[in-house]
């Protein structure tokens, strides 16, 4: 019996909240409804094709939205653009964001923090380009998921970190908690 797959299997009927729209939505629409009449513009890094802004923009009534994306993958920079979202191509860990400080009110990095090292520029990028009291929402596997857990007990390396897998860290609410305070960010 593969207990990977017998775990996977059980898991499958959640498996839609592992990227958080739902939340990401409910958290932005609160956010917008805050600003009624105003333009929000939102900036979604690591956005592939725009599916996080595109789900935003469909489900937020009549609120003013401006869509903006960084991605490095051309071909979804290049669907993000035909879906009328505003790209910035560039390598998010070596390069400035081309806005000037305080230009977002939203800031989202989902399923992206886990892909990259240079964190810490990353982070201070982000707290340059949102505005004082904007929103950054940030979305990573936990590595202290219950099936990560179970994982580990029997042996097994935990999914969000496999070796040959695209992932170079595993993050912790308390991980990256500590991170994010210890920043200022």
């Amino acid at each position: 019996m593969d207990i990977k797959a017998t775990l996977f299997r059980l898991l499958s009927g959640t498996m839609h909240l592992n990227y958080g729209r739902d939340i990401i939505l409910s958290w932005v629409k609160e956010r917008v409804d805050s600003f009624p009449g105003n333009v929000v513009k939102i900036l979604d890094i690591g956005a592939g094709r725009g599916d996080d802004l595109l789900n935003i923009k469909d489900k937020s009534g009549g609120a003013i939205l401006e869509l903006y994306a960084v991605e490095h993958n051309p071909e979804n920079a290049e669907q993000a653009r035909n879906r009328g979202i505003r790209v910035f191509s560039m390598d998010v860990e070596r390069e400035n964001i081309p806005v000037e400080d305080s230009t977002f009110d939203i800031v989202i990095a989902n399923q992206l923090i886990e892909h990259t090292k240079e964190i810490f520029w990353i982070f201070s990028e982000i707290s340059r380009v949102l505005r004082k009291d904007g929103l950054c929402i940030v979305g990573v596997p936990n590595l202290a998921a219950l099936h990560n857990r179970v994982l580990l007990l029997i042996g097994l390396q935990p999914t969000c970190i496999e070796l040959l897998g695209p992932h170079v860290r595993g993050i912790t609410l308390s991980g990256f908690e500590e991170f994010v305070t210890c920043g200022g960010y």
